[in-house]
């Protein structure tokens, strides 16, 4: 695998994994009108509670998948909203994860 030759030859693994609120779990309710960019199909889609728990269950099953696959090959894996601010992700998160480390 491409990310083990990496480590082999001295490089670290940071996983940083951005997503938006609306990622985590929708925000919209009702019908949606999905439009597929590649061949111009479109698919109507019901959004009620039970498909948004269904999907925020999904996405957190992927984030820990992601995390699996950090830790797996030796590296680390550090979730960040997009409403974090720079500052906040670089010296909260990002450091405490050991992918950035300070000099003082």
């Amino acid at each position: 695998m491409f990310l083990k030759l990496l480590i082999q030859i001295g490089f670290q693994l940071l996983l940083v994994h951005l997503a938006g609120p609306d990622d985590q779990r929708p925000g919209w309710r009702g019908e949606l009108e999905m439009v597929d960019s590649e061949t111009g199909q479109t698919r109507l889609l019901t959004l009620d509670e039970r498909a948004r728990e269904t999907y925020a269950a999904e996405h957190e099953e992927f984030c820990l998948g992601l995390q699996r696959l950090a830790l797996r090959n030796g590296g680390r894996y550090v979730p960040l909203v997009t409403a974090t601010p720079v500052d906040e992700a670089v010296f909260g998160p990002m450091v405490e994860s050991g992918g950035i480390g300070l000099r003082g």
